[in-house]
This record gives C-alpha cells, structure tokens and sequence, in this order.
C-alpha cells in the first residue's frame, strides 16, 4: 500500500529529473519529485554551472593579461579568488531557484528525501528527520543520476587527491596540478587551472587526448596544449600515487617504461557511473547492466509504466544534460500515450576548453564504416571575425557521404564552437546535404558562423573562400 498516490513520481531533480517533472506538471498530470538534495543535480550545482562561473572568470583574466595586444592599456592584473568562488555561488543559486519556481508554477510537488524503489510502481522516502513514507504512481521516470567514478589504484584516496567535486570547491589556484584524465571534465580543469597559473601535466590512459572526439580534432587539441606547456601523456596507465617530501607522485607505465610526475594535488577525472546502487533497482525488478538501467527507444524499463532517464543509462544515453532533456520530453510524451522515440543522432557535445570543442553526428571513422565519405575542412585563421576577436586557432570539419553528399557530422574547435555547433545540429538532424545547405543556407558577415558554412560547403567542392 501507499500512503499517496500520484499520476507521474519522478526519482531525482537533476536536469532531466527536473525536466520531466516540468513537462508532466505543463500537462497537467499529478506530479511528485523526489531530491535528496538542491534540485539540479550535478549539472546546475557541482557540474556545468559552476564549472562555467569559473572558467568564465578564467578567460577573462586571460584576456586581461593579453589586452595590450589588442590596443587596451591595463594597470596590474591580478584576481580575488574569493570573489571568484562567491560569484560562481550566486550563479548556481540563481540557477536553482530559477528551476524551483518553475515547477512551483506547474504544481510539481517537490519532495525533498531518499528513495528507495518498491515493487508495484512505490516508492520509500525517507525525510532528513528520519521519517519514512511510501508514495506510488501509475508512471515513475527513473533519474538517478550519476556518481564520481573511482579508480582502484594505491594511494587515491589519500589526502590531496581530488575529485571534481573537490576541485570545484577549492578556493584557491594551486601551484602544479596532476589530472589523470584527459576527458571533457580533465580537459576543462585543465584551462582553468593552467589560466590561473597553475603548472598542470595530463595523464590519459588511451592513445590521445579527448579520445570520443574526431581523430583530427583529438591532433588540433593536443597541439593547443602543447602550444600553452602542458604535458599530456597518453597510453599511459596510472600505478600508484605516494607522498614525497609533500608532493604527490603519481607513477603511471607507459608501454614497458615507467615515469613519475610530482605535483601538489591531483584530480582523478576518470569520468562518471551510473549512481544505481542502494536504491533498491534489483527488488523492483528492473533490468540493468553493469550498473546502468536498460531501456527502450521510448525510455522505457522492463517494468511498464516505468521510464529511465539521464545518466543513469550510463553508455545507453549520453550523459549530458541536454540529452537528459531531451530523454525527459520522450518519456513524458509516451507517458501520455504517444508514439515518441529517442533519437542521438544529432545530439551535439561540447569541450569548454581554450579553444572550445563541439561536435555533432558521426566522427570520420564512424561514418567510413558505414561507407565512403567526403570531408571538408576550414580554418578560423582564414575567416575576418575570428582575425578581428583573437581567436584565429583551430578549425571546422565536416563529414558528408561521398554518393548523396548528406552531411554525418560536424566537428569544430576555434572560438564560438559551443554556440556554432547548434546550426551544424539542425543540418544533421534534418538530413541536409551539403549542396542543400549552400545553396539554403545564408550565414552573416563578417561571423564565425562562416567557418562552418565554408567547412560543409568545401566538403563538396563549394567553399569560396578557400584556395
């Protein structure tokens, strides 16, 4: 039995959890949230946001120091960590309260607590003072979320290793940085901390930097980082970290040799798991796979009238806050009794390094295996903008099928590739082919948008501006 009964309960306030609650409270079904703590979830309160609030001051502190180049006289440069950390705090708290009014608005009832799961579509929540109620529904959407992935490896969870978490919440800029990791969330540390002055080395266990991304893109990157001193070893296993004469030294194998690198502190940004476990998944009966939640192309468990969402489909989904949306609006949808189907074609990803990264659709190897391809490439060195703002590094890509010319996917890494990625998206997820986009599409001038019109126009012979 339940002590209350609603139409939708949705486990988890994290963007997709949210997100569906909205949906479902828009349509006016009986809708329960459970949080365990702020809504958000990772993205708005020690994921996306935050790490943007700090990558923003970053970048402006950069281009402070740089200002001289452009004409722009400056007195001495320097920055308030406090303040730094204090602004990202009133970012993510806007954020939050942002998301808690709407659902107010659409009469979600937020329910902070920890559930557990119970057969017969019920949930146990159990409030901060240790009282327990049993709520059930005729639908749950399941968004767990997901968890810091930890590395069985001697010495990391010692004092001064950190998760990302921990580096979130540091105030201060330490003077060298270890990052096992060269992911988007090693990556984005990475620019923060070396912006900031501190002397951070790389150490990725496979053979490049960004390993999901484009091969051409993973080069460009590593170029980047390279360019600015950071070291980045790849094929390079981590062993051990021990502490030194206070240092941290982190001993890692690189094919038949051993190296050590010595730091400060060090950041395990191995990415993230499913958080699935203890939330009583196994007595609700619903399926899994190595700790994610299997589901259908309409989000659905094996159990009807239960949906699964976000990160923790692990590998199923994207793990990425828009996916989640998306994955959210899908759920609803057939909660509601359409025929709506999950499509990850055409979902982008974005790395907020310096240059920026984003892709969209399939990488060059991914669409040769399915056939012959053509590329097109551009560089933001040729485009008058990008000259003009500073930011004439990196390029756009594009890869097409070599018989019809549609365009597969869309690579860039410049300045403006997290805003520029979403028109490359429309093309994907609409099929276009190059020619189609030419001959349709009219880009602004003088804008970085071009850099990607040229890049999908030169995949078929089409670029003006290229020799």
């Amino acid at each position: 039995m339940a002590d209350r009964k609603f139409d939708v309960i949705v486990v988890g306030g994290g963007p997709g959890g949210y997100c569906a609650g909205i949906g479902a409270g828009r349509e006016k079904l009986n809708t329960a949230l459970i949080e365990k703590e702020r809504i958000g979830g990772t993205c708005l309160n020690r994921g996306c946001i935050p790490s943007k609030a700090l990558l923003a001051s970053a970048h402006l502190y950069h281009h402070a120091l740089e200002a001289a180049k452009m004409g722009i006289t400056v007195g001495e440069v320097g920055f308030d960590i406090a303040q730094i950390h204090k602004r990202k705090a009133e970012i993510v708290d806007q954020n939050v309260t942002g998301v808690e009014h709407i659902l107010k608005l659409k009469k979600v009832e937020v329910i902070p607590g920890t559930a557990r799961l119970l057969p017969g579509k019920r949930v146990e929540v159990t409030h901060s003072d240790g009282q327990t109620e049993v709520i059930g529904a005729d639908n749950l959407i399941l968004a767990f979320g997901s968890e810091v992935a930890r590395i069985p490896i001697p010495g990391l969870d010692g004092e001064g290793v950190w998760t990302s978490d921990d580096a979130l919440a540091y105030e201060g800029i330490p003077e060298s940085i270890t990052i096992i990791g060269a992911g988007a969330i090693g990556l984005e540390f990475t620019d923060y901390f070396r912006t900031m002055g501190s002397q951070v080395t790389i150490i990725e266990m496979l053979d490049r930097a960004l390993p999901i991304a484009d091969p051409d893109i993973s080069k460009e990157l590593t170029r980047s980082l390279k360019k600015v001193k950071v070291p980045v070893h790849t094929s390079a296993t981590v062993t051990k970290v021990d502490r030194v004469d206070g240092k941290l030294v982190v001993t890692f194998r690189k094919g038949d040799k051993e190296e050590t690198v010595a730091s400060e502190v060090v950041l395990v940004a191995a990415g993230r798991r499913p958080a699935t476990r203890g939330v009583g998944l196994e007595e609700a009966g619903i399926a899994m796979e190595r700790g994610a939640i299997l589901v259908d192309d309409h989000m659905r468990t094996n159990v009807p009238g239960v949906y699964a969402i976000g990160d923790a489909l692990g590998a199923g989904g994207m793990m990425l806050a828009h996916s989640a949306f998306k994955e959210a609006e899908v759920a609803v949808d057939n909660i509601l009794g359409h025929d709506r189907v999950m499509d990850y074609s055409a979902i982008p990803s974005v790395v907020y390094t310096s240059p920026e990264v984003a892709w969209v659709g399939l990488t060059e190897p991914q669409a040769a295996e399915r056939g012959p391809v053509r590329t097109g490439q551009y560089m933001f060195r040729a485009n008058g903008r990008a000259l003009a703002e500073g930011y004439w590094d990196g390029f756009a890509k594009t890869v097409a099928d070599a018989e019809t010319g549609r365009i597969l996917g869309v690579h860039m890494i410049g300045g403006n590739s997290s805003e520029l990625i979403a028109g490359a998206g429309v093309a994907v997820s609409l099929g276009m082919t190059a020619e189609e986009y030419v001959t349709k599409v009219t880009h602004p001038h003088p804008t970085m948008s071009e850099v990607l019109f040229e890049a999908i126009a030169d995949s078929w012979g089409l670029a003006v501006h290229k020799p």
